[in-house]
């Protein structure tokens, strides 16, 4: 009995050290899986062999898993099938908005057990190199994978297309301890690898309200309400609509504004990439805006015309408008979202706000057209030409003139008895 409780209790612990693997699903529909492994050596010295578990269905031209907080400058261990029944892993180092380049590190490298059979591609990895991880603590990590034809290539260098989407997310490395430095995924733990459960992740992007949020406020304000505001002067000539719908706009974007900055933050991309640095320089600038419209607006009531300050106002408007939908673009990239419904969506929806604009911007120029015509005509009315004023004096003076008693002058004209106006004899 005694054995038995013995042999029960190290099944017991074998169990306990394979569950502490750290796991995350991701994919179209939570098919890829990411296993994280971190010997007991390892951990206690703060340096050593760190395992990764990379498995995805052959449906996925490849598939990728890289340290750090974006994939621009993440360590990157990208998997994709080399054609003869393995899988290729190529190390690669992110590069801004370029696809990443291969770069050698000799200490890492595929280990038992990957293969590319059975509908998947499976690579155990072991990292020799990983120095920059806490053993013991949380890091952050970036997933992305791209469906396709298979690369069936052995080269590490292959070329790759766009990834479909990606994630961000942070990994409690204290929770992936396991008891050997040695076939730390064998056949075994498949089963416990194949769960659809995460373990050890302290953090993920996807779904994240903070950024959805500030994606559909910022959408709304430069896709939306700043560019219908805009058009409410020509259409309806109504300043007041105009304003109370900019200063709406205005507010909201300074909320969507926090909730980005507080995610950027949170994921550690604020000022990183041209899309949180464009984004700042345009609100920063949007800031000046409401004091040129209400210069713009005193100038206009007491001319009745646009002046410097109003041109300057449309204008610059007009381009921060523009830069803010491209920025909106470039918002969606970041966020994994290259193609797909979302950027379809916004695409439509800025196109037909875009020429719902531009029409309203023609009808504008129409009518200034009009109006300085108008104004041109009534000034020719009230000025007389010099060859109309030389007719008017050539008539009054005139011979034929006085022929008229109508025309006589007053000094000319006297006074009979029955006080009638004669001529006192010219």
């Amino acid at each position: 009995m005694r054995a038995l409780h013995i042999l029960a209790s190290i099944a017991g612990l074998a169990i306990d050290l394979t569950s502490a693997q750290a796991s995350f699903r991701a994919g179209q529909s939570r098919d890829i899986r990411f296993n994280w492994g971190v010997p007991e050596e390892a951990a206690t010295s703060g340096s050593g062999n760190v395992y990764l578990q990379l498995d995805a269905p052959d449906t996925y031209s490849w598939v990728a898993l890289g340290i750090g907080e974006n994939m621009m400058t993440a360590k990157i261990f990208l998997v994709y099938q080399d054609g003869e029944g393995n899988v290729t892993l190529s190390t690669r180092q992110g590069q801004n908005h370029i696809m990443p380049t291969y770069v050698d590190r000799p200490k890492v490298e595929l280990i038992s057990g990957s293969r590319a059979a059975d509908g998947r591609m499976v690579a155990k990895v072991r990292c020799g190199d990983c120095q920059d991880l806490d053993l013991t603590g949380q890091n952050s990590w970036v997933a992305a994978w791209s469906a396709g034809d298979a690369v069936n290539d052995k080269s590490t260098g292959a070329l790759i297309k766009h990834h479909d989407d990606k994630r961000i997310f942070t990994v409690d490395l204290s929770k992936a301890s396991i008891g050997s430095d040695t076939d730390s995924f064998s056949e075994a733990d498949q089963a416990n690898l194949a769960s659809d459960s995460d373990y050890g992740i302290v953090s993920t992007d996807e779904f994240s309200p903070i950024r959805l949020a500030h994606g559909i406020i910022m959408t709304t304000v430069f896709v939306g309400i700043y560019p219908l505001g805009a058009l409410l002067m020509p259409v309806f000539n109504k300043w007041f609509l105009h304003s109370a719908s900019q200063l709406l706009a205005y507010i909201l974007m300074w909320v969507g504004v926090a909730l980005g900055v507080t995610y950027s933050r949170q994921t550690s991309l604020f000022g990183k990439q041209t899309h949180t640095r464009l984004g700042l320089i345009v609100v920063i600038l949007l800031s000046f805006q409401p004091v040129l419209g209400y210069l713009h607006h005193r100038y206009f009531s007491k001319h009745q015309s646009i002046g410097l300050v109003g041109h300057i106002h449309i204008w610059y408007g007009r381009a921060l408008m523009i830069l803010g939908v491209v920025n909106g673009g470039l918002g969606l990239q970041l966020a994994g979202q290259a193609g797909g419904s979302w950027v379809i969506s916004y695409s439509v929806i800025a196109s037909t706000c875009f020429i719902a604009y531009l029409i309203s911007i023609i009808m504008s120029l129409n009518k200034q057209k009009r109006r300085r015509a108008e104004n041109s005509r009534h000034s020719g009315q009230r000025w007389p030409s010099p060859d109309s004023l030389l007719q008017t004096a050539e008539e009054t003076y005139h011979p034929s003139y006085y022929q008229d008693p109508r025309n006589i002058p007053m000094k000319d004209l006297t006074r009979n008895r029955d006080n009638t106006a004669v001529d006192d004899g010219k």
